[in-house]
């Protein structure tokens, strides 16, 4: 057992230091007086996003009413979706095939329009000066809303 003794001593001390970081993040940690108030650390992410998840379930705010929206929808209705990302933006449109029975989507093997370099959707669509412009008319070419 003497020859393991040089590497379990190691382990042993990484662990004790280990604890001893844990606690001093928690403001906690007896061997030191430079204890922290809590702090972040990256171990304590998923207890603090279970906290969050579950005071959103319990708030109560305006995006309660999203879920219960009741849109009436015939066979006859044209969706269309204008999926904007953080760095690029799809068009969709849904319709429902009476001949098939099925729901079709067309769009889904287009491009994506991207967005110029550095910039986000309201930078370079809102805030832009001529690009609104290219927006719509890249809304009507691809959602194919021109009436010729």
């Amino acid at each position: 057992y003497v020859h393991l003794l040089p590497v379990i001593f190691p382990v042993r001390a990484f662990w004790k230091a280990w604890r001893c970081c844990r606690r001093l993040q928690r403001g906690c940690c007896r061997c030191s007086a430079f204890a922290r108030p809590s702090g972040f650390h990256p171990l304590d992410s998923l207890a603090l996003l279970m906290e969050a998840d579950d005071r959103a379930r319990s708030s109560k705010g305006a995006s309660e009413g999203l879920g219960k929206l009741s849109v009436g929808l015939t066979p006859a209705d044209i969706v269309r979706l204008l999926d904007v990302g953080s760095g690029e933006m799809g068009f969709y449109t849904y319709w429902y095939d009476q001949a098939s029975e099925r729901v079709k989507v067309e769009g889904v093997s287009d491009a994506k329009l991207k967005y110029n370099k550095g910039k986000t959707f309201m930078d370079q669509y809102v805030f832009g000066a001529d690009e609104s412009e290219q927006l719509a008319g890249e809304i009507i070419r691809r959602m194919k809303l021109d009436s010729r």
